[in-house]
């Protein structure tokens, strides 16, 4: 799996999420921050696109939080979830 900021500003940030071909669906959870107090959001992921054998899921999220503050892309295929941590 693999997390690519589309574009960032302190209003939106978009992402996009390559994963291997197959039924997916996902969400990115987050801000969250050991040793603080946080209100942890999902936010859904939609396929934007298939072929080459990947399958592209996009996210948009409101007023990020930047590092330190860490999100978590949970993506699952096949009964199977994958967790991949990232700071934006």
């Amino acid at each position: 799996m693999t997390v690519t900021v589309v574009s960032l500003t302190p209003m939106l940030a978009r992402l996009r999420v390559v994963v291997p071909a197959g039924a997916a669906t996902g969400r990115v959870v987050g801000p969250r921050r050991p040793g603080h107090a946080t209100v942890e959001v999902s936010y859904p992921m939609r396929e934007v696109a298939a072929g080459d054998g990947t399958v592209t899921l996009e996210v948009t999220i409101p007023e990020p939080n930047r590092a330190p503050f860490e999100y978590r892309a949970v993506v699952a295929r096949d009964g199977v979830a994958v967790v991949h941590a990232f700071q934006l």
